[in-house]
């Protein structure tokens, strides 16, 4: 005879990650119709609580000499790292070009970290310079994870607990005696 319990775990396992990649997807699709700017914003809110860093500031677009934020990690601007984000929808992916040009911008700032992030993917190419430039890629997919990480955009809805018999605590037949 099987035990029901057994099925049970994975059973609500699958239920949770079924409903949270729904709700992810739908935040993906969301982000996808986002204005530039509001996108911007969000990118940034996200890697300075991803990051913990101090502040961030969103570059003004005529001015942005490639980069669309900047992170502080120390009051004086010692420590910083930039960021370029691209709203793009599924299936348009960041080619080497884009990174390339990020890239150099990024090595005229200085800046200890470099981070580019899509709400899409990344060509192989790009993939690839990123590697070269120590550039980190956030796609569309890992970028709606930091979000669910840090409590932005999409919260935790009920919690649930399923309790087991730890091993180390299984009845000795001797204390029973």
């Amino acid at each position: 005879e099987e035990d029901d319990d057994d099925h049970t775990v994975p059973s609500i396992a699958a239920l949770v990650a079924t409903e949270n990649a729904a709700a992810m997807a739908a935040m993906l699709d969301h982000i996808r119709t986002m204005n530039e700017t509001a996108f911007e914003h969000l990118v940034g809110d996200v890697l300075k609580a991803a990051l913990r860093a101090d502040k961030v500031t969103i570059t003004q677009q005529s001015r942005d000499g490639g980069i669309d934020g900047v992170l502080h990690f120390d009051s004086l601007g010692m420590r910083t790292g930039v960021f370029q984000a691209k709203r793009y929808a599924a299936g348009n992916t960041v080619s080497r070009p884009q990174l390339d040009a990020f890239a150099t911008a990024a090595r005229r700032r200085r800046s200890e970290h470099k981070l580019f992030v899509t709400s899409s993917q990344y060509s192989a190419e790009a993939v690839e310079a990123a590697k070269d430039e120590a550039v980190r890629l956030i796609d569309g997919v890992a970028f709606v994870e930091l979000m669910a990480e840090h409590g932005i955009g999409l919260r935790p809805r009920e919690s649930f607990v399923v309790y087991e018999i730890d091993p180390a605590w299984a009845v000795d037949d001797e204390c029973n005696e």
